[in-house]
């Protein structure tokens, strides 16, 4: 009889182990390139107010990250970056994740890199935000918004 329960038991702790196992996880990937499924003009949503003050459009293609930048009382501008890495995250099961874009401006490439963490899921709706490091070995994350497929 104790052998049984000794048996049970493992065969419950083994199966819970093997399912914990293939039911979570995600995978990472390092690449030099933007996936192809992100190329594309992103435009912020705007807040009720409308008044947008800051990065209000992104545009992602393999190798490049174009940012448009607006402030209150000036004309928009843009600042064009080269992709240098992109850590790019899925879940297993599912279509959404993250991805870290390092990015160099291409006339200072010897700087360290900006970086942004993009998340994604399966509407066309990125989450995106700044990584800023502190200096003191944490960084820092700071909303940027949220932006939609769409020219404006």
């Amino acid at each position: 009889m104790q052998n049984t329960r000794t048996i049970l038991l493992a065969v419950v702790i083994g199966s819970a182990l093997l399912w914990m196992y293939n039911c979570g996880g995600s995978t990472t990937v390092s690449r030099s390139t933007i996936p192809y499924r992100f190329h594309a003009t992103w435009k912020l949503i705007e807040d009720i107010s409308g008044e947008v003050s800051g990065v209000y459009k992104i545009s992602l293609s393999a190798r490049a990250v174009v940012l448009e930048i607006r402030h209150l009382d000036e004309q928009p501008f843009q600042q064009r970056y080269t992709v240098q890495n992109v850590d790019y995250t899925t879940y297993k099961d599912s279509y959404g994740g993250s991805m870290v874009v390092a990015y160099v401006d291409p006339d200072d490439a010897d700087k360290d890199p900006k970086r942004f963490e993009i998340w994604f899921g399966e509407t066309e709706k990125l989450r995106v935000s700044e990584i800023v490091p502190t200096g003191w070995g944490e960084d820092r994350w700071f909303e940027v918004g949220e932006f939609v497929r769409g020219d404006p």
